[in-house]
């Protein structure tokens, strides 16, 4: 008896010593080994014209959480004032916002017309149990007759301008584009027609194939070139361009090409949902009108880094993101026609749905990519595959237990 006991005894001081350890860890290695960087100063120059102020510089940005909020009640306000706008027989509406901070006890239920009301822990348990507060932590919840979207708030990040610059078509913290984008995934997109086998599911982005993310940036390159281009001929042969090195990489990166159409179709149309409410909801004294929308949009294109992000994952964002918004452009009045095809056909997607429109018209021959380019991406690939993700590693443990 006197054996197991002491067994036991050394089991759980083991225990207790092994947990301790591991807190240890996880709190020196967010707080001291790897700390996210972190800057209240911009790093991204805003987007500027004469017309326009985009970014985190143009916009009002609160170092508290209460005058944050005040921000996302009337950016959900906006958003949900011209649902139709965005997206035809669009559902991504009459949302909620369930909004808790990761760090302290508060919470907040904002309403789809703006209505703040403050939570204690007990209320935000009461309407929904899954609650990952940790950054960029996000689920849907219904209660009472109320929908939403649970979002947990980081009040270190509120000030850490560099989680969020790079959203300039927001330009504040980015709780909002977490509420449209991914309520558009779960409300809008459940109701689309499936592809009966999702090729890349695993979302690898194939930096292997270095020719193929060259060939897609390449494409990525003409799309914004043709987005910002007035004069009606030259967009015409930009586009014609686009298709024809499209149609290049189809014939010549199958494999590629085939990993590709999942992430073109569901993470390019969210993302581009997600530039268009942005817009709509964090500028209102500045996008007031369809035609603003677009000139804006024209203005960030412009001022986009095609090289700040390859893969075949963000290139479905990025990539075919924008070539919805060349779509736009190209159909006029009818712009709601390629987003009912993508909707309604499962091998769809903004790219195909564009090359359609040419079979049949000669096209010209595919633009040769550049040694500098390549060398350009072969560089970011490395750069990337050597990036440590220790910090946002030990940050997620660390929100989650602390």
């Amino acid at each position: 008896m006197k054996t197991l006991l002491k067994i036991l005894k050394y089991f759980f001081i083991s225990l207790f010593a092994v947990i301790l350890l591991f807190l240890a860890t996880v709190y020196l290695g967010h707080q001291v080994f790897f700390k996210p960087e972190y800057s209240e100063v911009p790093t991204k120059e805003a987007i500027v014209n004469d017309s326009f102020c985009f970014g985190v510089e143009c916009q009002e940005n609160p170092t508290t959480t209460e005058g944050y909020i005040s921000i996302l009640a009337a950016q959900i306000k906006r958003y949900n004032s011209e649902t139709n706008t965005y997206w035809p027989n669009n559902s991504v509406k009459d949302y909620y916002a369930l909004v808790e901070s990761i760090e302290n006890k508060k919470g907040w239920l904002i309403s789809p017309d703006g209505k703040i009301q403050n939570l204690k822990t007990a209320e935000i348990t009461a309407i929904t149990h899954s609650r990952p507060r940790y950054s960029v932590g996000f689920s849907e919840f219904e209660h009472q007759g109320k929908k939403g979207m649970y979002l947990a708030l980081s009040e270190k990040d509120l000030t850490n301008v560099l989680q969020y610059e790079k959203y300039s078509h927001l330009g504040t913290y980015d709780l909002f584009i977490t509420y449209a984008h991914e309520l558009f995934h779960m409300s809008e997109q459940n109701k689309w027609k499936s592809p009966e086998k999702v090729i890349n599911a695993s979302r690898s982005d194939r930096f292997e194939d270095l020719d193929a993310r060259v060939q897609r940036n390449l494409i990525y390159q003409q799309v914004l070139k043709a987005i910002v281009e007035n004069d009606t001929v030259r967009k015409q042969e930009n586009i014609k361009a686009i298709v024809s090195s499209y149609r290049y990489y189809q014939k010549n990166f199958a494999e590629d090409y085939k990993s590709s159409l999942f992430m073109d179709r569901i993470e390019g149309s969210a993302y581009y949902f997600e530039m268009i409410t942005s817009l709509y909801s964090a500028y209102p004294n500045q996008i007031k009108t369809e035609h603003d929308l677009y000139e804006g949009l024209k203005l960030i294109a412009q001022n986009t880094n095609p090289f700040e992000g390859i893969g075949l994952g963000i290139e479905g964002y990025w990539l075919s993101g924008w070539t919805g918004v060349l779509l736009d452009q190209y159909e006029g009045d009818q712009k709601n026609d390629w987003k009912l095809q993508l909707m309604n056909n499962p091998n769809s997607t903004p790219l195909e749905i564009l090359s359609n429109k040419f079979n049949g018209i000669d096209l010209p021959t595919p633009q040769r990519v550049t040694e500098k380019d390549k060398l350009k991406i072969q560089s970011w690939i490395k750069e990337r595959e050597e990036t440590s993700n220790l910090p946002a590693l030990f940050q997620f443990m660390y929100q989650i237990i602390f």
